[in-house]
């Protein structure tokens, strides 16, 4: 897998694909809130990638905002 990739929701969703062919699927991804996962703007909270994941099954964490000790 590349060492960098955009963080951006294409970038992360290229990623997950690449993780879970090498990796298989996984019960719980953990965020910190970064735009990809979350939505602010949403009634949900949850943005577009995170509701498909959710449909296939995997949880999805939030770090506690403005916790970034959270992620570790």
């Amino acid at each position: 897998m590349p060492k960098t990739m955009p963080e951006n929701t294409e970038g992360v969703k290229k990623a997950l694909i690449m993780a879970f062919k090498c990796y298989g699927m996984p019960k719980v991804i953990h965020s910190d809130n970064g735009s990809p996962f979350g939505a602010r703007f949403n009634i949900s909270g949850l943005s577009q990638l995170s509701v498909r994941l959710i449909s296939r099954d995997i949880n999805i964490h939030f770090s506690r905002p403005d916790k970034p000790r959270d992620s570790r």
